[in-house]
């Protein structure tokens, strides 16, 4: 493994509930703000649902059922970049929660 692919270390975890059809902003508040950073997406809660993901710049980013599909009961990992600070999430047809776990690493 080289020096630059180290295993996922988790920080702080925030989480939203979906609401159908309607988009949600999340200040993603655990970020450090001078550089890139990795972001664990999680789709859970006692029902997983389809939702969409758009990461933004400030409160006014908002998801769309065209942009990032998370499915349901999955993790992905993303990295975003230093200027990030909110994500915003739309739920396809029900509710449900997606989480957010800031860290470094892949």
């Amino acid at each position: 493994m080289s020096a630059g692919n180290n295993a996922f270390s988790p920080g702080a975890t925030v989480s939203v509930a979906t609401v159908n059809g309607t988009a949600t902003s999340l200040a993603l508040t655990a970020l450090t703000p001078t550089r890139s950073r990795q972001i664990l997406v999680t789709s859970g809660g006692a029902t997983p649902v389809m939702s969409f993901i758009k990461f933004g710049t400030s409160s006014a980013v908002s998801a769309a059922t065209t942009d990032t599909p998370i499915l349901p009961a999955s993790a992905q990992l993303f990295t975003v970049s230093a200027d990030t600070t909110h994500v915003s999430v739309a739920a396809g047809a029900t509710t449900g929660i997606i989480y957010f776990t800031t860290g470094d690493g892949m």
